[in-house]
């Protein structure tokens, strides 16, 4: 047991800690099961550069991981530490203090965020802007909202109604798309809504959601479709905004979607694997990956006919499209995939014969070595 079981709360971990409650009260556990910051304050935040963000009588303070309290809590608003710097409020400003608590740039900007690739967000005069390490603006306010810092050498921006990208002198990259997703190994998707419409009568609206009623209310138009794609680095797009659906790239691959059948596209938009499935999944159903959808050590789930089976990246399958449920059907790797038949777990190969006999309650993928659970634990090696 990492966490002794004696509290009313427990947050997964995260960087190594986990939030733990305890008679209203939040503190944190690091993965060995010790306590990281005491159980005693009002909210917690990080940690982030073994500084956690932690809030005691209404203000907020920072405690040093494992140790003591470093800052203590006198700030309305505080964000946490990136880069040596902590964007923090005081009387009604913001400004930026080192891990002493020294302040290095003063309180005179109405927001502010931590700092991301050598740069921050501020905000000055209703508009947002960028500044630098020493506080100058390196990027003048001029946008109506940033989504994003710098990631990757891009940050995302908004003017008007319409989002876009900006480089590190503030150039923009590309703009014109109604929502915008940070850079991850050089692409980046984007969304617009096509100017189909439907013609529809509201009857009201709650919570993002609006009825569809009948004649004796105003009529209003609705957008029917939502196009996704990818752009890189220099605003191209490298996958036309034109699917109904994209997942993000695993493994150079990514699933999309275009009037309900599924394909996958590369990082230049080709489309390796034709718009033959009826649905996608995931072959592995412990990934830390954020998205579990597409390609996992080669593999993917895909559904046909009402069948899953299993592609690798070529779109050849590797186990047919003759299991009934997606959960029966885990994947792997090292050319092991796990496989439930007749209510008991083995794995075939890449051919699609079975490799081990189906005999298992339950199973995990190879890595060098594969959990198995029949009654008792133990490992196989691959």
């Amino acid at each position: 047991m990492v966490i002794p079981a004696e509290f009313a709360d427990v947050g997964n971990f995260d960087g190594g800690f986990a939030t733990v409650k305890r008679n209203g009260k939040w503190g944190y556990y690091d993965a060995q099961g010790k306590v990281a910051v005491p159980v005693e304050f009002e909210e917690v935040s990080g940690p982030k550069e073994n500084l956690a963000l932690v809030k005691s009588g209404g203000k907020w303070g920072y405690y040093q991981v494992g140790d003591q309290m470093v800052i203590s809590p006198k700030y309305k608003a505080a964000g946490l530490f990136s880069e040596g710097l902590a964007p923090v409020k005081n009387e009604g400003k913001w400004g930026y203090i080192d891990k002493t608590g020294k302040v290095i740039i003063p309180f005179h900007f109405e927001d502010a965020y931590s700092f991301s690739e050598g740069v921050a967000v501020v905000k000055v005069n209703g508009k947002y802007g960028f500044i630098d390490r020493s506080g100058v603006l390196v990027i003048k306010e001029q946008f109506a909202d940033v989504n994003s810092s710098f990631q990757e050498g891009v940050a995302t921006v908004k003017n008007g109604n319409k989002f876009g990208y900006i480089d590190r002198k503030g150039n923009v990259i590309a703009s014109g798309y109604d929502q915008v997703f940070p850079f991850k190994n050089g692409i980046a998707e984007v969304r617009v809504e096509k100017t189909s419409f439907s013609l529809f009568a509201a009857v009201g609206y709650g919570s993002g959601t609006m009825s569809i009623g009948g004649p004796e209310f105003n009529n209003a138009l609705l957008p029917q479709n939502t196009k996704r794609g990818y752009i890189d680095q220099t605003g191209k797009e490298v996958v036309p905004t034109k699917y109904d659906f994209s997942s993000v790239f695993h493994e150079g691959l990514a699933a999309v979607n275009v009037h309900d059948k599924w394909g996958f596209v590369d990082t230049n938009g080709k489309i390796v694997i034709p718009f033959r499935f009826d649905e996608i999944g995931f072959p592995a159903n412990n990934s830390f990956l954020e998205e579990k959808l597409g390609f996992f050590c080669g593999f993917a789930k895909v559904k046909m006919q009402g069948k899953w089976g299993v592609i690798d990246t070529t779109g050849k399958f590797v186990v047919p499209a003759e299991i009934n449920s997606s959960s029966d059907l885990m994947g792997g790797s090292f050319g092991l995939l796990a496989v439930k038949k007749n209510g008991k777990w083995g794995y075939m190969d890449t051919n699609g014969k079975m490799a081990i006999t189906p005999q298992f309650s339950d199973v995990g993928i190879f890595w060098n070595q594969a959990l198995l659970d029949n009654e008792k634990s133990y490992y196989i090696q691959s």
